[in-house]
């Protein structure tokens, strides 16, 4: 692992497009916690999901669901709330809380398994993991799910 200032780490941060990027700087230099990965993860999963009042993402969400056909449940669900008067713009933000706590539990999930019969714990693990090469894992990165809100491109926890 190179060995970076902390003006090196702003600049990578900067260009990850990071809120605050010389403090998350500091600490990599300080610390070498892998944050640098874990940002560019979390930014590329909050790009999956969409902003509060985007009715335009629930939109395009739904004429995706309406050609397949596992989805009919979805489809009537969602008019089934248009009848009533819940907005795009309601639903996109709904979304948003429900996709960005999931995301929390999945991060979590990386680190804590949450399986409870012993023996089953101690054969089976994961982790999410910085790379060389493909395939080819440097360390462990753990705790991502301390870092999922402060990536919210909202700047909001939710």
């Amino acid at each position: 692992m190179k060995s970076r200032s902390v003006e090196e780490w702003t600049q990578l941060f900067t260009r990850l497009g990071v809120r605050d990027p010389e403090q998350w700087a500091i600490a990599e230099a300080k610390e070498d916690l892998g944050n640098l990965p874990k940002a560019a993860f979390l930014k590329q999963a909050w790009s999956e999901i969409p902003r509060a009042n985007d009715g335009e993402w629930v939109d395009a969400w739904m004429k995706m669901a309406q050609r397949q056909s596992a989805e009919s449940n979805i489809v009537s669900v969602y008019k089934h709330m248009l009848d009533l008067g819940v907005t795009n713009d309601d639903l996109a933000t709904l979304f948003r809380g429900v996709m960005s706590q999931f995301l929390y539990q999945t991060a979590y999930l990386l680190d804590d398994s949450g399986i409870e019969d012993e023996e089953l714990g101690e054969i089976i693990s994961w982790g999410f993991y910085e790379e060389a090469n493909i395939e080819e894992p440097i360390r462990r990165l753990g705790c991502i799910h301390e870092l999922v809100f402060s990536i919210d491109p909202e700047g909001q926890d939710i």
